[in-house]
């Protein structure tokens, strides 16, 4: 009987270290099961992390570009209407009023906002003998830019040739004032 107690009780031992090594098995498969789990979360975090900050220094390359080429349009855009205007004011000085017109015209198709151009070509206009024009022209120049003294002085001269003296007059006290003067007369 005693062999058949130490046998049970041999037998329960192993079971026991069986069960034992089975739950040491399984809680150690169940930590590398969450090692690895942890790992590879870590990795994709890593990797979506290392994505966002590429798409962020692309976008940020892309938007710098953009910035840069708009910059550039823009000075080109700068440059090309002071040469236009230049090439304009060259051209009043010879006397080519049409030409110079051109030049000015040229110059707002590509910025409407130069109200220097829209002040000279008044007065290439007015020099050509249209008033009308002249005096549209140098309205949208004082739009633009109230001390802009030419547009002024154009405008007056208009009023003047058409006999419209009280308007020549506020005209010319206006050029004054855009010149920084006490008075101008036309």
């Amino acid at each position: 009987k005693k062999r058949a107690d130490d046998e049970a009780k041999k037998k329960a031992d192993e079971e026991r270290k069986k069960r034992d090594a089975d739950e040491a098995k399984r809680r150690d498969d169940d930590r590398k099961k969450r090692e690895a789990d942890d790992a590879k979360r870590r990795d994709e975090e890593a990797r979506k992390r290392a994505d966002e900050e590429a798409k962020k220094r692309a976008d940020d390359d892309r938007k710098k570009r953009e910035a840069d080429e708009a910059k550039k349009r823009e000075d080109d855009k700068d440059r090309s209407c002071k040469e236009g205007v230049a090439r304009g004011e060259s051209k009043e000085e010879k006397g080519d009023h049409d030409g110079a017109i051109a030049e000015y015209t040229a110059v707002l198709k590509i910025d409407a906002k130069i109200a220097v151009a829209w002040g000279r070509r008044g007065l290439c206009r007015a020099r050509r003998g249209d008033a009308d024009g002249a005096t549209a022209d140098c309205n949208e120049a004082l739009k633009l830019d109230a001390t802009l003294y030419v547009a002024y002085w154009c405008r007056g001269t208009v009023y003047a040739a058409k006999g419209q003296i009280d308007l020549a007059v506020a005209a010319s006290m206006a050029v004054g004032r855009a010149r920084g003067v006490a008075s101008h007369i036309v």
